[in-house]
């Protein structure tokens, strides 16, 4: 489980830019945005369109974002009526995580589509090399209006991804809390999920439609997120710093 930690900062500093290419040729587009303060930091994202062919359209996203916590701590964030603290046994420190996305669309003949993806990302704060998060979708259209649709995907969600990961289409800034470990004793570990399904839709007259489906999850290490608790003291910062 983790713990939800307001930002100690007692003046916040926002920027946020985002560019792109003409309307006319919007294959490429960069943003980034930056946030001061005691849990100071800064993200940068962009994506690249290459170029769609008849049966084939790709998308690659490369996105970069650095959490910086300063030792001062503000336990007013963390439980009512508290005061500003700066403990020396504990330093300042990061948190980084570098992600590349890729996503796209193959259409080998009429009748069959191909929707795929994949993620891999590196989160400075758990063990390992990085996370892949691949998912496939195959669209089969046996028949004029009934299609077959089988997904398989598997999700690899870290800690605080939220904090670090650029959203699909909407305005992107620093996010404003940080988190840290409910219990001192353990260690930030991914969770894991697997989807597989099966579906078979048909369409009929004036936009509508009937579908069934059946699918498989499984979920490893399932996380629980908390806000608004009263902690004890010795879970404020006590633990190690994390990787």
């Amino acid at each position: 489980s983790t713990q939800g930690v307001s930002s100690a900062a007692s003046d916040v500093y926002k920027r946020q830019a985002e560019v792109g290419g003409a309307e006319s040729d919007t294959r490429w587009g960069l943003r980034g945005a930056m946030m001061t303060g005691d849990a100071g930091s800064w993200v940068l994202s962009g994506t690249y369109n290459l170029k769609p062919v008849e049966t084939h359209a790709m998308t690659v996203g490369l996105s970069y974002s650095r959490q910086h916590i300063h030792s001062r701590v503000n336990q007013e964030s963390l439980i009512p009526s508290a005061v500003v603290i700066e403990d020396a046994t504990t330093p300042d420190f990061s948190r980084e995580v570098g992600a590349m996305n890729v996503r796209g669309t193959w259409k080998p003949s009429r009748r069959v589509t191909l929707d795929y993806g994949t993620n891999l990302a590196r989160y400075g704060y758990l063990p390992g090399v990085g996370l892949a998060s691949p998912n496939a979708v195959v669209t089969i259209e046996p028949l004029n209006r009934t299609r077959v649709q089988v997904t398989a995907a598997q999700n690899m969600r870290a800690p605080g991804a939220e904090e670090f990961l650029p959203p699909a289409n909407e305005l992107w800034l620093p996010a404003e809390r940080t988190f840290t470990l409910l219990s001192p004793t353990n260690s930030l570990f991914a969770e894991r999920s697997r989807h597989l399904e099966v579906a078979v839709e048909r369409d009929f007259w004036r936009g509508s439609m009937v579908g069934a489906r059946r699918y498989y999850q499984e979920v490893n290490d399932q996380m629980v997120a908390l806000f608004g608790i009263r902690p004890e003291i010795c879970l404020l910062y006590t633990s190690p710093s994390p990787r």
